[in-house]
């Protein structure tokens, strides 16, 4: 930030309001020009190319501000009275990018990042400073920056001036005024007996002449770093700028500022050696990450190389621990696997030390979501029509419900596996007819009485499962008087939830009525052709997946 001011009678510097109108402003510039290189006086320049270990001394720079004077058409002489400049340190001090190193300010050895004491922190930084927080050993912010009013080419030399300069934080900030009513002209004489000083008109010169000047504003001091505190010696670009904000200050001027203005900010450019490639290597086999690797260093089996300035903190996917994988459409899982190398479509990355046994939800690829009849549904009808024990009845059909579209998996009697429990020769599977996420499976006989028939879906080991205990109304595994209690309330509409159509039509007439009582009580006491069922009972339900 840099601000010309015409206003006089200043005890610091204040708020101004920005002049409006491009011309006004066209040929005002600020600039901060290197004009040493490890001592040495260089022509002044906004350019400049170091290696590690090398100083340069820039100098703030002003002209232009009276050609065309910035306040034309109100009255005034276009002088300047004041003024104030800002330097964006923070973003100078590493625009080169991570991993390239450093350019600070001369004295500064304390962190980029204020650390407040007590200083146990960084071993770098071990003193307590109250003004900085904690700084290293080397510590002296006052080689950063300073203003040598005496020079004849200081913006307001020849004047009682008031300087100010802040080092209170890498942002430096440059200032003066003067407690007058006149002020610098943009014009400096060159030869003559005021050689160097200001002047307006050529009377101002005396065997000279009075040209456009370039007015000295302060002094910033800075080192190329060698490798310092963790950062590499510095490599490619660095460039200091001026902040250009009109409403901060850094001192204060009880008086208000008649016109002020921004003018052309040149920022510094400082250029090091060519930066290598350098970037974070992940090992992912471990999730060890490493910053400031060489890719030619990152290369083998394993080990993923972030790009050139990528840092372990920015790398995308990040560097973690190897978790499981599991391949959606199959269920297929694996354990050990980089997040990066599990991003594929369908793929799931389970996290980082995840395992195929603790996935959650489980990789089990398609699988059942619930059937009809729901899972551990018990038939409670007759195993026969009366007098027909060779006409066996019971569930002969299941629509297996699955968590997406079936397919080559679901379509074939061979993609499932029919079990009993207690353990039997299971019926056969006759055909499977597959439509949308249903899968209708029809068996070659109906489902052996006084056990359970599941049927497992092979590729995700999911099943389903359906029990046969006549007389069992009200589905608790046990064949009992209570039952016939159960369908007497289902019949008077007072049982919740109601009994499904296989728990209460006993008799198989398709409709739940008396004579299903009837029936119920033949089962209980083997009547009318029937075992006795009374006190049967069938083990818990099996889950809903292997074994």
């Amino acid at each position: 930030m840099f601000r010309f001011f015409r206003r006089a009678a200043w005890l610091g510097c204040c708020i101004g309001v920005v002049m409006s109108g491009a011309d006004a402003l066209a040929n005002a510039t600020f600039s901060l020009k290197a004009v040493k290189k490890n001592g040495v006086p260089i022509a002044p320049t906004n350019d400049i190319s170091v290696v590690p270990g090398d100083t340069i001394t820039a100098e703030l720079r002003a002209f232009g501000w009276g050609h065309p004077k910035f306040d034309a058409g109100n009255g005034d002489t276009g002088l300047v009275r004041t003024y104030q400049a800002q330097l964006d340190g923070r973003a100078g001090v590493q625009s080169s990018g991570a991993g390239h190193g450093l350019v600070l300010p001369d004295g500064w050895d304390a962190p980029l990042i204020r650390i407040n004491c007590p200083c146990n922190v960084d071993p770098n930084y071990p003193v307590c400073n109250p003004a900085y927080g904690c700084v290293g050993p080397t510590f002296n912010p006052t080689l950063m920056a300073s203003i040598t009013t005496a020079r004849p080419d200081f913006i307001l030399s020849t004047f009682l001036n008031y300087p100010g300069v802040a080092v209170d934080s890498l942002d430096l900030k440059w200032g003066a005024t003067i407690q007058e009513s006149n002020g610098n002209p943009d014009g400096q004489c060159a030869g003559g007996g005021n050689a160097g000083f200001p002047c307006a008109l050529p009377t101002d010169c005396p065997s000279g002449t009075c040209q456009l000047g370039m007015f000295y504003g302060g002094t910033l001091n800075l080192v190329a770093k060698r490798a310092w505190n963790g950062y590499p010696a510095m490599c490619g670009d660095f460039t200091f700028r001026f902040t250009n904000s009109i409403n901060v200050t850094f001192i204060n001027n009880p008086l208000p500022i008649a016109y002020s203005m921004v003018p052309i900010l040149e920022p510094l450019v400082i250029h090091g050696p060519p930066c290598p490639d350098l970037g974070a290597c992940c090992v992912e086999s471990t999730g060890v990450c490493t910053d400031g690797v060489l890719q030619a260093n990152c290369q083998a089996a394993g080990q993923r190389w972030g790009g050139r300035d990528s840092t372990c903190a920015t790398l995308n996917p990040p560097c973690q621990q190897p978790g499981a994988c599991c391949v959606e459409s199959t269920g297929v899982c694996t354990n050990g696997v980089a997040q990066s190398n599990c991003q594929a479509a369908g793929q799931r990355w389970g996290g980082a030390g995840s395992t195929c046994a603790t996935l959650n939800p489980p990789c089990i690829g398609i699988h059942i979501v619930s059937s009809d009849p729901a899972h551990c549904a018990i038939d409670a009808r007759v195993p026969w029509p009366q007098g027909q024990q060779s006409q066996k009845r019971g569930f002969q059909t299941i629509t297996l419900t699955f968590d997406r579209a079936a397919g080559a998996t679901e379509d074939s009697p061979s993609d499932y596996t029919v079990q009993q429990f207690p353990p039997l020769v299971p019926t056969v599977i006759q055909s499977v007819v597959i439509g949308g996420n249903d899968a209708t499976i029809t068996f070659t006989l109906p489902i052996l009485p006084k056990r359970w028939t599941c049927v497992m879906h092979n590729a995700s080991q999911t099943r389903r499962c359906l029990g046969f205990l006549p007389a069992d109304a009200n589905g608790d595994r046990t064949s009992a008087p209570v039952d016939i209690l159960e369908i007497i309330d289902n019949l008077n509409g007072v049982r919740n939830p109601p009994l499904a159509i296989f728990q209460c039509d006993i008799d198989r007439s398709a409709l739940c009525a008396p004579a299903d009582i009837l029936t119920e009580i033949d089962l209980l006491n083997g009547a009318s052709g029937y075992p006795n069922y009374n006190g049967s009972t069938l083990d818990a339900c099996p889950s809903t997946t292997g074994p």
